[in-house]
């Protein structure tokens, strides 16, 4: 049986300091690793930096374990089983698969101690349009979302979310009073959900960043029935026939081939 991890709780511990003590309790499904190693990385993704290792206590397979993060900050927080080999090193397989595809990932966000004065929020920034490219030959359907905010930030966070599905986040660091990412793959017929937050770097202390939008909802539209069009678009001639893109991509038929 494959070993997985459980997290059955995580929260931090209140009244709110700094650094953050936050608590972690956690469950090994199937077979018991040697240890479980906590990491936590920025949510705009990677493995981080490695805050706590637990050794197992076989037969137990229930765990509670505190570390300590920067208050006020946003982590993907990473649970990670590894096993050691005969030489006491860490194996860089887990499963089968390389050692960070075990990792259980949750998203937490530490509260920050109360500010003595605290400043006021910057005004909220406003998604203004949203453009849907249709899938093509060579590129995926995707969404291109624009947003403006006032005064000119430093950066900002965009979150886009597949309905009814989760959240996914990235820091765009473009800066200035406008912004754009493109949200791919999107696929015809689905609900996709955008916000966007703008932050002011400051040197000492947190960052000022205002509240995130509310949500701006956008139905993915179908692909053009056009072969024509869809060629077009995928910048495709139709003179030397259709067959000359290779059964490769018209052999499982026109529909899939125009992502119908």
């Amino acid at each position: 049986m494959a070993t997985n991890i459980l997290v059955q709780n995580i929260f931090q511990v209140m009244p709110p300091t700094s650094p953050a003590s936050v608590r972690i309790d956690f469950k090994i499904i199937g077979f018991l690793p040697d240890i479980v190693q906590i990491y936590a990385s920025g949510v705009s993704g990677g493995i981080g930096s490695l805050v706590e290792h637990v050794d197992m206590s076989p037969p137990e397979n229930t765990y509670n374990e505190s570390i300590e993060l920067p208050s006020g900050t946003a982590f993907l927080i990473h649970l990670c089983p590894r096993n050691k080999g005969g030489d006491g090193q860490l194996d860089d397989q887990m499963n089968g698969m390389p050692w960070e595809a075990a990792c259980n990932v949750v998203p937490f966000t530490t509260q920050s101690p109360p500010d003595p004065q605290p400043r006021p929020k910057p005004p909220t920034p406003s998604i203004g349009s949203i453009e849907p490219r249709q899938a093509t030959l060579h590129d995926p359907g995707r969404i291109d979302v624009h947003w403006s905010g006032s005064p000119q930030f430093d950066l900002y966070h965009f979150m886009w979310s597949e309905l009814p599905h989760g959240w996914s986040t990235v820091e765009v660091n473009s800066g200035g009073s406008t912004g754009v990412w493109t949200a791919a793959p999107a696929i015809a017929g689905r609900t996709y959900s955008f916000k966007v937050q703008g932050c002011i770097s400051r040197t000492i202390g947190l960052d000022d960043c205002s509240l995130f939008c509310d949500p701006s909802n956008f139905v993915m539209p179908p692909n053009t029935n056009s072969l024509r069009e869809f060629l077009h678009l995928s910048a495709v001639r139709l003179d030397p026939g259709i067959r000359s893109l290779g059964a490769a991509i018209y052999g499982a038929g026109f529909r899939v081939m125009m992502h119908l």
